[in-house]
């Protein structure tokens, strides 16, 4: 309809604009009663013209336009109204066709996505709605209050991701054909450099001259750190500071160098020696892991190994020194640069026992300085009386500057301890007078200095670990059996003696403890200190459905774990094995796995051949190596080599020493032990849980040679010990009738024994405790 309107319109006003009329012009006496024409002074030939910019002349009969020429009588060329909108108006004049005709509306609601309103029902298709006004939702259940739409349904507004802000506020400007509309409108959260928390836009300036605002905008900008420098010098003196003879008893160097990224940091923890030159040290890298963890490595840079640390979300964000450990308690360091100054601007001017204080800033080289001296006393009481007080004072001046990001790029700071102690033989740097707690300086004084020196970066955080956790756990590995190890010399040094590689069938027997190993990592910088039993998953399937027997022990409760689990420092899976019977086992490790058929058997019983004797032992439930493991005791009946034969799944331990002859946890083993006839040995058994094991003992004959006999003391007379004794405290007096106790402070007896035929037989006294 639209497009029938625009075409009508546009052929009118062609023609009004080419409209044009010819006329004769007759005399003044002439007539032409056939036209409209009827200029008496018209010229023959004479082209009547109409003007185009004029308004339209109109009544209910049409409309026409005035003519632009000179000429008298002019026709008057007048059209129909046209209302192809049907909206009640000409399309060219706007004439009211109908000017007592007032247009209805319908009760029923047209709405898009912003407005409602009602259509003209008079037939006026074309007629100005009524009611147009935007959605409400008072309620805010989706539905327009008015016309009842489902306002959500209507139009989804999208809004960009981006902050827009102005004049404290932020919000996220509509994207879709709604520009003006806006979301998550509010007031700025403004921290103390002045930026908004939410959308980071600068809303207020600081100033720059007070040092609280400034360190306080440092710490609220912490975020911004890239990179950090820091390096400490520690030196104790001796001598008189007030002489001017101190001379360096000790000092010590050390520093961190460090890189942050959004969610990984870099540290390189510094070792210097006397000359300031980098002696040792190590490099730790820290990665936040998708379920949250924080895994770490350290590399040292001395032996060059990777190993594992443990994860501290500290590591992220912070420094690994801290500068404000040398203050009291409530004013170290919390991970941050801008904190500690902080909080050493904060006890200068909150804190009490602080005096000297001093403060300026050059606006010239943008270096801001403070200083005071601070004070802590600790007194020591029993019984309410005060045995012992300790007195610290801290001199501490610090200078620094702070960037455009309100990141403070360079700080040093000294801080001279000095002590004082009244409980010890020592020589003070303080003297207090507790009356009227007030301290000073001794002429021998010599203060512990800490210095300090702090380089920071501030910029977009990019930094990548060269170190991921994905790259040093394996991604392929064989898999093998491990059949014989042992511990040659400690017990963090584990050696393999043989191993089998796992493919199809492992028979196992019940009891014994199976290690199994991960070999041929891949890729090769693969490191067991990086796996640990949260890495593994397992399955076991008993192939006989009608048994409920389990191929290994788990934790109460769970099968999700494996008992013992992974020892990363030996690089071994441990698993007890439980019940005979066949499994299909499925062993994994990330995305990897091994599948394999576990034959578990029942431990055999050895028949003992020859002239060797058996031993048959039942045991209850040990599980350690203790003076109450099971004890028997082999008597020899000649002499030769007896050879012991454990089975799997019990220890073995000769009486007087400590370690096992044969490791409860190993698959059995066997000890040689050298008798004469008629000698003995004591064993200690203990086993990991209750059942029959058989013992084997063979022999061998052999000369054993006699056991030397222990000397024998000589005897000794009462004479040679008599005499007066003094250690600790206590003096002892020995005479021919009795033994005397007495405090050596006081002489204060505490108890006396009688001495008869040699020997201290009988406990005569009791005074008191020394």
């Amino acid at each position: 309809m639209k497009r029938v309107l625009a075409l009508i319109i546009c052929l009118l006003l062609a023609f009004a604009a080419t409209f044009i009329v010819a006329c004769n012009k007759k005399d003044d006496n002439s007539s032409d009663n056939g036209s409209n024409n009827s200029g008496s002074n018209s010229d023959a030939g004479h082209v009547h013209t109409y003007s185009m910019e004029g308004e339209w002349e109109k009544d209910a009969a049409g409309h026409w336009l005035d003519a632009t020429c000179d000429c008298d009588d002019v026709p008057v060329y007048k059209r129909a109204h046209v209302d192809a909108n049907n909206d009640n108006n000409c399309d060219v004049c706007t004439y009211a066709i109908d000017a007592e005709h007032e247009h209805t509306h319908t009760e029923e609601w047209t709405a898009d996505c912003t407005n409602h309103w009602n259509v003209a029902d008079c037939g006026h298709t074309g007629a100005p709605v009524a009611n147009k006004a935007a959605h409400t939702d008072a309620d805010n259940d989706g539905e327009c209050d008015v016309c009842k739409y489902v306002i959500q349904d209507l139009h989804n507004h999208y809004y960009s991701t981006e902050w827009t802000s102005g004049e404290g506020h932020h919000w996220h400007v509509a994207l879709c054909e709604h520009g003006a509309l806006v979301a998550d409108k509010a007031a700025c959260d403004v921290n103390d450099a002045g930026y908004c928390t939410i959308c980071n836009a600068k809303v207020t300036d600081i100033d720059m001259t007070d040092l609280g605002k400034v360190l306080a905008a440092a710490v609220a900008c912490n975020n911004k750190v890239v990179t950090g420098d820091v390096k400490l010098k520690e030196t104790v003196y001796d001598g008189s500071e007030a002489n001017n003879t101190l001379t360096v008893l000790s000092s010590a160097e050390t520093g961190a160098f460090f890189v942050l990224g959004e969610t990984e940091s870099y540290y390189f923890l510094k070792n210097y020696n006397g000359n300031g030159e980098l002696i040792g040290g190590e490099q730790q890298w820290y990665e936040t892991l998708a379920n949250g963890d924080i895994f770490g490595v350290k590399l040292n840079v001395n032996s060059y190994k990777l190993e594992h640390v443990m994860g501290d979300p500290a590591k992220l964000s912070g420094y690994t020194y801290m500068p404000g450990t040398i203050l009291s308690a409530g004013y170290d360091d919390t991970n941050t640069l801008a904190q500690t100054l902080y909080n050493f601007y904060d006890l200068m001017t909150k804190g009490e026992n602080v005096y000297d204080e001093a403060q300026s800033y050059d606006a010239e080289t943008g270096y801001y300085t403070f200083s005071f001296a601070y004070y802590t006393v600790n007194e020591n009481t029993s019984g309410g009386e005060v045995y012992d007080t300790q007195l610290a004072l801290y001199e501490t001046q610090i200078l620094f500057s702070i960037n455009d990001d309100y990141v403070i790029d360079y700080a040093e700071f000294e801080v001279k301890v000095y002590n004082f102690y009244d409980g010890g033989n020592v020589e003070n740097d303080l003297t207090y007078d507790k009356e009227t707690d007030t301290i000073s300086k001794t002429a021998s004084a010599n203060p512990s200095y800490y210095n300090y020196i702090v380089h920071q970066t501030s910029g977009e955080r990019t930094f990548t670990s060269p170190y991921p956790k994905e790259s040093l756990v394996p991604i392929g590995f064989d898999f093998y059996y491990v059949s014989s190890h042992d511990f040659p010399n400690n017990a963090t040094e584990w050696v393999i003696y043989e191993e089998s590689l796992v493919e199809d069938v492992i028979t196992l027997e019940s009891g014994t403890y199976a290690y199994f190993h991960l070999g041929n990592p891949v890729p090769s910088i693969t490191s067991f200190d990086f796996i640990d039993t949260a890495d593994f998953s397992f399955t076991f399937v008993n192939n006989d459905p009608d048994s409920s027997k389990r191929a290994w022990y788990m934790d109460a409760g769970s099968v999700d774990e494996i008992l013992n689990g992974y020892s990363s420092y030996i690089g071994c899976l441990k698993l007890k094995i439980r019940d005979a019977g066949e499994y299909t086992v499925t062993i994994g490790f990330g995305e990897l796995s091994k599948t394999f058929t576990l034959v578990v058997t029942a431990p055999p019983t050895t028949e003992i051949t020859g002239d060797a004797e058996k031993i048959d032992v039942i045991l209850t439930d040990f599980n350690t190596y203790t003076n109450d493991d099971q004890a028997y005791t082999y008597v020899a009946a000649e002499e030769g080599n007896y050879t012991f034969t454990v089975p799997a799944g019990l220890g073995a331990r000769l009486d007087g020493e400590t370690n096992p002859k044969v490791d409860l946890y190993n698959n059995g083993g066997s000890f040689t032990v050298g008798l004469n006839a008629g000698e003995s040995v004591k064993i200690y058994f203990a086993a990991g849980e209750y059942k029959q094991f058989t013992v084997n003992v063979s022999y061998v004959y052999a000369d054993i040679p006699d056991p030397e006999p222990e000397p024998e003391e000589p005897e000794i007379e009462l004479g040679d010990i008599t005499g007066t004794y003094t250690a600790s405290g206590l003096t002892v007096v020995i005479d021919d009738e009795k033994v005397t106790f007495t405090t050596s402070k006081g002489g204060q007896t505490v108890c006396e024994y009688d001495i008869i035929d040699g020997a201290v037989v009988l406990y005569n006294s009791y005074t008191g405790a020394p």
